[in-house]
C-alpha cells in the first residue's frame, strides 16, 4: 500500500504541471413559461487547473489526395473535480480558448484524472 504522504506529494507534483485553466459546463433542463422544457449548458466549475494534451494520428491511403490527420485531445485534471460524460469544457491556454465537447468517462487515478475530448468550434 502506498504511503499517504507519498501519494499526497505526488498529487502536488502532478498539479504543478497543470498550467492551463478550464471551465466545465453540464446540461440542465430549463422550463419555459409555456411549460415546455429544453436543455441548456450551465457552468458548474470555473478556473479549474488542468493540462491539455494534443496528439495526432496520420492515416495514409493509396489515393491522390492528402493524408488525413486526426487530432485527439486529453485533459488532465485534479481527481476531486467532477466531470460528467458529455460535458462541454473550455480550456484557457496562453491567451487562447479551446472549446471542447463530448467528454468521455474520466479515468480517475489517485493523483489526477484524464478525460478524452473532441474539438468543437472555436480556437480563439
Amino acid at each position: 500500500m502506498v504511503n499517504e504522504q507519498i501519494q499526497k506529494r505526488a498529487a502536488q507534483d502532478v498539479l504543478a504541471f497543470m498550467c492551463d485553466r478550464c471551465d466545465i459546463y453540464n446540461t440542465t433542463n430549463v422550463t419555459k413559461e409555456n411549460h415546455s422544457t429544453f436543455k441548456q449548458f450551465e457552468m458548474v466549475q470555473r478556473d479549474v487547473p488542468c493540462r491539455l494534451s494534443f496528439s495526432y494520428v496520420s492515416r495514409s491511403y493509396a489515393t491522390t489526395t492528402a493524408d488525413q490527420v486526426r487530432q485527439t485531445l486529453k485533459l488532465f485534471l485534479p481527481p476531486q473535480i467532477v466531470v460528467k460524460p458529455g460535458s462541454r469544457i473550455v480550456v484557457h491556454r496562453q491567451g487562447r480558448d479551446y472549446e471542447c465537447s463530448g467528454s468521455g468517462t474520466p479515468a480517475v487515478y489517485p493523483t489526477h484524472q484524464m478525460v478524452k475530448l473532441q474539438r468543437t468550434g472555436g480556437w480563439n
